[in-house]
């Protein structure tokens, strides 16, 4: 799909990408301290630096540089990535935090959004899309919430039906996906 059929220009896209970014950074870094908090001491995954530019009168997205092979641990669409490969432990330990930093945003965010679309090379992850449960306010003045890759409630519950909790889910104290009450949530 084209961002012109959403109702954005690519000016807004770039900005709405940026913005995706922001987000899916700033509860990736929320999610790091509370792991640290409950006494992880392991290297995390984080996002990179991201910047919006104007090259002859666009904007533009520019992205540190990550070097590294790159590995898809969530699809955009909640599709969990890897899960019938054979991954040497320094990758399980990577695609275990990846699920729980979908998890915890989902959670953190008042089940209002998750990060999907996790990907990245080493530890530095880049490109993210958030889903959101609402597509755009319910006047209908905003186009969409972060970006076309939005793929809102369905890659929500995608991501909740094929996600099992790891060992950080369990230090974070998130509850498992779904409990008694079909309520994913922090243990009280």
């Amino acid at each position: 799909m084209f961002i012109t059929e959403l109702g954005i220009t690519s000016n807004e896209h770039a900005r709405k990408q940026v913005q995706a970014h922001e987000v899916a950074a700033r509860l990736t870094l929320s999610w790091e301290k509370k792991l640290s908090e409950s006494g992880n001491q392991c290297k995390t995954l984080t996002f990179n630096k991201i910047w919006l530019a104007h090259i002859d009168n666009s904007m533009v997205t520019l992205e540190e540089y990550v070097d590294g092979e790159f590995i898809k641990y969530i699809n955009n669409d909640g599709n969990i990535m890897n899960q019938n490969y054979d991954l040497g432990d320094t990758m399980i330990e990577r695609q275990q935090q990846a699920e729980s930093i979908a998890h915890y945003s989902y959670v953190h965010s008042n089940k209002r959004c998750m990060i999907l679309d996790i990907q990245g090379a080493n530890d530095m992850l880049y490109d993210p899309e958030i889903a959101s449960t609402e597509l755009n306010d319910t006047d209908g003045s905003e186009p969409m919430y972060f970006c076309a890759g939005n793929s809102s409630h369905i890659g929500i519950e995608t991501f909740l039906s094929q996600h099992h909790c790891n060992m950080y889910c369990v230090r974070l104290g998130i509850k498992n996906v779904v409990d008694d009450n079909n309520e994913p949530g922090f243990e009280d």
